[in-house]
């Protein structure tokens, strides 16, 4: 962001700069007065959505650390940042990002899914965005993950086709892995099922195989016949 006043003299470039020289010392109230002077004298400055940003990203720190008050503040502070659209905004979609993983963080599943769908909208119109590939691969793992939270494993594969066409059979993987990690067999299953009805890529069939081996290992006797079932269900669709 620093780059964005490379060269110039104006009086909200040079509050950003001493900002960002304030960071890079550790000296974070000092930072927080100066973007706050950055949006008070300057408010119709276009850097005025990056100095809510360092706002979100220094509360969403806090908050992090171990003081969960602070995710109230970061929202707030996302949501100011997203009233400034792209492709002005450059910082639009890691905004939503952001925003997407404080609501999960917060218990608002709905928030996190509608956040991160967002974000992979806004990259997928920007192919130019700043870490364009970074945030894209963070929003799709955060969406697998607040998904997880979600429930509705059938419907899972249409979410995704209509979230993220491109990034959809590695969604439903991703999902399906978060499955085994919780140990939430019957989820995988519904999943997996459903997906391979749609679709037979070898990587989905793969990913099947592998979630239902690991989730078999720590399975109670009932389940694994289950599992031993959806198995070969998985085989007459894919192959041994």
């Amino acid at each position: 962001l620093r780059r964005l006043v490379e060269g110039q003299d104006a009086a909200d470039a040079a509050i950003f700069r001493r900002a960002h020289e304030q960071l890079a010392g550790d000296d974070m109230s000092g930072a927080r007065r100066s973007f706050f002077e950055l949006i008070q004298k300057t408010p119709s400055s276009p850097l005025v959505p990056y100095a809510y940003l360092a706002f979100g990203d220094m509360f969403f720190a806090d908050a992090e650390a171990g003081d969960p008050t602070k995710y109230a503040l970061a929202a707030q502070a996302y949501a100011e940042v997203l009233k400034y659209p792209p492709p002005v905004n450059r910082a639009y979609a890691y905004a939503q990002h952001q925003r997407g993983i404080v609501a999960r963080r917060q218990g608002d599943v709905q928030a996190a899914l509608s956040s991160q769908r967002s974000a992979i909208s806004a990259l997928a119109q920007d192919r130019e965005a700043p870490l364009r590939d970074v945030i894209l691969a963070a929003s799709r793992r955060e969406l697998a993950l607040a998904y997880a939270d979600a429930g509705a494993p059938d419907k899972a594969v249409a979410f995704f086709e209509a979230s993220d066409v491109e990034g959809a059979p590695g969604l439903v993987v991703a999902l399906g892995r978060e499955y085994a990690k919780r140990g939430a067999a019957r989820e995988a299953i519904v999943l997996y099922e459903a997906a391979l009805q749609r679709a037979k890529g070898s990587a989905l069939c793969e990913a099947a195989a592998s979630s239902y081996r690991a989730l078999s290992a720590t399975a109670d006797a009932s389940l694994r016949q289950v599992l031993t079932r959806a198995e070969a269900q998985r085989q007459s669709r894919c192959g041994p």
